[in-house]
């Protein structure tokens, strides 16, 4: 049974056909928002491969100034949905396609949202616990930010908590950072939202037309 939940939400009003296809056989036989979000989650995990890290499908704005904005990200559908190995990406790209899958079916989780600031992420911040990445072995890293779904709790499609797998699904905040990190190497997480969090922009550009990493043009 395909369940839409209600109307979709931005950004994903009006539904993008190919991810409400995907979105509908994934959450199968979900009749509430938190199920249709669980299975969501873990079905781009089991999916997905990520790419350790290196530029993916999405690009930053910047202000006047020539300096970032953290409040906006573009999101490169179309080319993220085109690619050979789809699901395939950074945590940018996982943490986007998770609100699309998520608002398409009008579950009210609608905002990625960065550990740090992007003018803090010229190097490392943080070095993680065990972690599984989608589509790789487990290990542990250094990330100068991760990516995430949030609104009142953390989903993240990107990876698993831990050597062998434990599903960030609906996770408290604090619980998911204690969980992720093993030590700050520079500068804490942003402070707690409103503080950089956005509903990601989606585009239909093909992957030719991308700009360059990391603006958009």
């Amino acid at each position: 049974m395909q369940i839409i939940l209600d109307a979709p939400k931005a950004p994903m009003d009006p539904a993008w056909v190919n991810v409400l296809r995907i979105s509908c056989v994934w959450a199968r036989g979900e009749s509430t928002p938190d199920g249709a979000a669980v299975s969501l989650t873990q079905k781009l995990w089991e999916n997905g491969h990520y790419n350790g890290g290196y530029p993916g499908f999405t690009r930053y704005f910047r202000d006047p100034n020539g300096l970032p904005v953290d409040n906006r990200e573009m999101f490169y559908l179309k080319a993220f949905l085109d690619h050979p190995w789809f699901p395939y990406g950074q945590c940018n790209d996982f943490a986007d396609f998770l609100v699309c899958l998520m608002t398409s079916v009008s579950v009210s989780i609608d905002r990625s949202r960065r550990t740090h600031q992007l003018l803090l992420t010229d190097d490392t911040n943080f070095r993680t616990n065990w972690i599984t990445p989608a589509g790789l072995p487990p290990t542990k890293a250094e990330w100068t930010y991760h990516q995430f779904v949030f609104t009142d709790r953390v989903w993240d499609g990107c990876l698993t908590l831990g050597e062998y797998g434990n599903f960030v699904i609906g996770m408290e905040f604090n619980g998911y950072k204690t969980g992720l990190v093993e030590v700050i190497l520079r500068y804490d997480w942003q402070s707690a939202p409103p503080a950089g969090w956005f509903v990601p922009e989606v585009s239909a550009v093909p992957a030719d037309q991308m700009p360059p990493w990391p603006w958009v043009n």
